[in-house]
């Protein structure tokens, strides 16, 4: 749909009588839809989730600055670094969402997605990247499917989003046309009841 086409639509919806009852419901049940409560056993398992996330974020980015025990090549420890900045950051986002104590479906979902996926696809190149570095076909070998697969998995989950937000609009749109029927009822039956 053009963006004329778009507003033309939005306009004329707008200059559409509308019952104030009806649309403050229609609002009601489209923030009821959009709005995910987060209580009871589903928030204890997010927040056990995100403090473990937070611990093992932490270590990484620990081994990854100050820990010299662990061989690892220079690059090795960007890796680290990256993960665990990367892993810190999930679990400081859900943590915020936890504590709001509700999810919106569709600008959470929507941030949570862009940031896994492009989070595997930087972890993945960074992996790949290490291992055309590090010169050894046998560690490349390891290495490669490893980035292939955060990969796939980057790209999974920004399709399972696109699936989320597509059914979500489906939701929409058929919660618009029940409020444009009950509007078109209620004009119907005031129409009936001013002829008799």
């Amino acid at each position: 749909m053009s963006r004329y086409h778009y507003k033309l639509r939005e306009d004329l919806i707008s200059m559409e009588l509308v019952n104030p009852e009806l649309h403050s419901h229609y609002r009601e049940e489209m923030e009821k839809m959009f709005t995910q409560e987060i209580i009871g056993i589903r928030r204890f398992g997010l927040w056990a989730k995100d403090l473990f996330l937070l611990l093992f974020g932490s270590a990484l980015l620990w081994n990854a600055l100050f820990n010299q025990l662990i061989s690892l090549p220079t690059l090795g420890r960007w890796l680290w670094g990256l993960s665990g900045i990367f892993t810190l950051g999930i679990a400081l986002l859900e943590l915020r969402m936890v504590w709001n104590k509700k999810m919106d479906l569709r600008k959470d979902s929507k941030f949570f997605a862009l940031v896994g996926s492009s989070g595997m696809t930087v972890i993945a190149f960074s992996i790949i990247l290490v291992a055309f570095l590090m010169r050894d076909l046998q560690s490349s070998v390891i290495l490669i499917p490893i980035a292939l697969l955060a990969i796939i998995i980057g790209i999974l989950i920004s399709v399972d989003n696109r699936v989320q937000q597509a059914e979500l609009n489906t939701r929409e749109k058929l919660l618009e046309i029940e409020y444009r029927l009950a509007a078109l009822d209620e004009r119907l039956q005031g129409g009936k009841a001013g002829k008799d």
